[in-house]
């Protein structure tokens, strides 16, 4: 069999997206185990179906869904949120075991994915949050600055998200995602002139070019290094009550994506930060494995074997 990625692991930049977070039932991992082989026939009806949208669809497992699911091995580096020294600023990690991540250019393809997956799994999954996302304006966040300026497109998308494991067939072409929901203080946020602003983010508000700031800046804190290593994609998550945005973080290492928030999170030698963590809360942070398509397939072979095992 072809090693193949899930498709919306090195999707472009859609215009919608929903994220469904999940937690499996007690009694009904065998159940849903068996159904998750069924995702990939089930996604390329879905995209057969609007494949004008442009939809995707990706499932990530957490640490705890994959021992709950009862699979025989992890993937390297999978755990539990990491947890992080010397910052002031708070980590709400939360005990999903599934996240869904659907994107398209239409909101009611999103919406119908998400529910044909919840009508799937049934009484299977309990959805613990959900995240509806759009772009804004051209592609801002909700500080009016541009979200993640300088992303990188094309293959090289692929060279940072995909685990380049040929002889490991059940992780090969897979990818670690962290996924983190903040919470904005736009009032305070917009009682700061543009200038103030900028030496924050350390970018210009209209063309997002990098500037020069007497302290280290938001564009400072989340730079990286001659060979990147983390794929961040933001979009807007947002209503009249609440504004925020979700970030999703794709590696083929999970120990990139610790070392990419530890450098926002903690204080370095000189006690700086990310300054931009002072006009954002994190509301929820999650850390998942996305696997190849293959591992999906080998799920009903596997579990047939361990119900042989237990009859002997």
């Amino acid at each position: 069999m072809v090693a193949r990625p899930q498709s919306g692991v090195c999707a472009e930049s859609s215009l919608h997206g929903l994220v469904l977070l999940c937690q499996l039932r007690n009694s009904h991992f065998a159940s849903a185990r068996l159904k998750l082989a069924r995702i990939p026939s089930l996604v390329k009806s879905l995209d057969s179906r609007f494949s004008e949208a442009l939809l995707t669809v990706v499932t990530a497992v957490s640490a705890r869904g994959w021992e709950r699911l009862g699979c025989a091995q992890k993937p390297p580096g999978l755990s539990a949120f990491p947890r992080f020294n010397n910052t002031i600023h708070s980590v709400t990690a939360h005990p999903f075991d599934l996240a869904f991540v659907i994107r398209s250019d239409r909101a009611d393809a999103n919406f119908f994915a998400g529910r044909v997956l919840m009508e799937w799994f049934g009484d299977d999954l309990e959805l613990a949050a959900e995240h509806n996302l759009f772009h804004y304006l051209d592609n801002r966040s909700l500080l009016g600055f541009r979200c993640v300026p300088g992303a990188v497109h094309g293959r090289k998308r692929e060279q940072l998200s995909l685990l380049d494991e040929p002889d490991e067939p059940l992780w090969h072409r897979g990818a670690h995602l962290f996924i983190q929901h903040y919470l904005l203080d736009v009032e305070r946020w917009q009682s700061l002139s543009v200038e103030q602003q900028e030496q924050i983010v350390g970018r210009r508000k209209m063309g997002g070019e990098r500037i020069t700031t007497p302290l280290p800046s938001h564009a400072d804190k989340t730079e990286q290094a001659a060979q990147p290593r983390v794929l961040w994609q933001q979009m807007p998550s947002a209503s009249m009550r609440e504004q925020g945005h979700l970030d999703l973080l794709w590696s083929q290492s999970a120990e990139a994506l610790t070392d990419f928030l530890r450098q926002r999170m903690e204080e370095d030698e000189e006690g700086f930060s990310d300054p931009l963590l002072d006009y954002q809360s994190n509301a929820m942070s999650g850390a998942f494995f996305a696997p190849p398509e293959y591992w999906f397939h080998s799920l009903t072979a596997e579990y047939k074997t361990q119900v042989d095992q237990q009859r002997r």
